[in-house]
């Protein structure tokens, strides 16, 4: 009896429900299939107190290491490696450099003879009288011919020497095969020259500043500056302006190559100031009754203009204070400096009124 009232394992299993029914013994299915949603969660998935791992280093000396390397492998071992294993050819760059060198001797021939065949034309062509056919026409017409030329280079010949206001100057244009020349027949060589006496230039180097100031790509900068800036402040053209500029960076660009290493800090240092200067002494010798025209603004637009070109950035205010405007009056003309020297004296620092 007591071993039929006691069920065996096998009957007991089958006559209750599975435990896989039992809701005390059903297993959290959905929250063992979800990924950790936090970064604590997942540290605790995963069994770690941290995450990466970083592997750390026991503390040591790494000099012994550095000097053992260096004894290893010297400098002169890994050049001659790398020069075996990885060579560096150079010869392409070479022949390459020496073929535009040789372009340009032979653009620089080409350019001279171009330009002087031009040049020799326009000679001729100023000085040459039409020859008329002796069967068509008489020696009256040719003299009357004469005349009407005569006067027609007269009358272009007036605006320019004559006219002495900036208001009523007419712009030659731009040339691109030439520089425009100056007003009032300046030079501008002249004109830097003039600048230069004022200048406190000092050391063994001093003629090869001046002659940088005086070269032929300076010339060329005063120039076309000097037009750029009459085009923007008193006959405005977009399109010249662009022409001018253009030229003016090439120029500049020649300037800078042309310049030695050893003496470009010094000589860019001081040649944007020296430029304002020129530039503005330009002005009033070319139109010496406009002079009131160029007054504080006008210097300190110049010299904001001319730094940010060169330098970058802008100069502090009232440089041009410091120019010696009397000596200047001295060393160029002193017809366009006549009627505005005691204006000059009022512009200079006090230190410099009373010398």
């Amino acid at each position: 009896m007591a071993a039929e009232s006691k069920p065996s394992l096998q009957t007991g299993l089958r006559g209750t429900a599975p435990m896989a029914s039992l809701p005390c013994s059903q297993p959290n299915s959905k929250t063992l299939a979800q990924p950790p949603r936090t970064f604590e969660e997942f540290l605790l998935f995963h069994n770690l107190d941290d995450w990466p791992r970083f592997p750390y280093m026991p503390e040591m000396d790494a000099r012994p290491l550095v000097t053992q390397f260096k004894k290893d492998y010297p400098v002169d071992t890994i050049v001659k490696y790398l020069y075996d294993k990885a060579p560096l050819a150079t010869d392409t760059i070479s022949h390459l450099e020496n073929r535009i060198d040789e372009c340009k001797i032979k653009a620089h021939e080409h350019a001279k003879h171009i330009f002087s065949l031009e040049s020799k034309n326009s000679v001729v062509d100023d000085q040459r009288v039409p020859i008329l056919d002796q069967g068509e026409t008489s020696a009256s017409e040719a003299q009357e011919v004469r005349r009407k030329k005569k006067i027609k280079i007269a009358a272009e010949a007036v605006p320019d020497s004559n006219c002495k206001t900036v208001e009523n100057f007419r712009f030659p244009g731009f040339k691109l095969r030439n520089l425009t020349k100056l007003p009032n027949h300046l030079e501008p060589a002249q004109l830097w020259d003039s600048v230069l006496k004022t200048q406190a230039i000092r050391g063994a180097n001093v003629k090869i500043l001046k002659k940088l100031f005086i070269s032929e790509a300076s010339l060329a900068i005063l120039q076309d500056c000097f037009w750029w800036w009459f085009l923007h402040k008193f006959k405005p053209d977009q399109k010249e302006q662009n022409h001018f500029f253009d030229r003016i960076s090439d120029s500049f660009v020649a300037l800078l190559l042309s310049t030695p290493s050893y003496i470009k800090d010094p000589f860019f240092q001081m040649y944007p100031d020296c430029l304002s200067q020129a530039i503005y002494i330009t002005f009033c010798e070319a139109f010496p009754e406009s002079w009131s025209r160029f007054d504080d603004q006008f210097k300190d637009e110049l010299m904001d203009l001319v730094f940010q070109w060169i330098r970058g950035f802008k100069p502090r205010k009232f440089a041009w204070k410091e120019w010696n405007l009397g000596c200047l009056g001295k060393t160029v003309r002193k017809d366009s400096f006549h009627a505005s020297s005691s204006s000059h004296m009022k512009l200079l620092p006090k230190t410099r009124r009373r010398s």
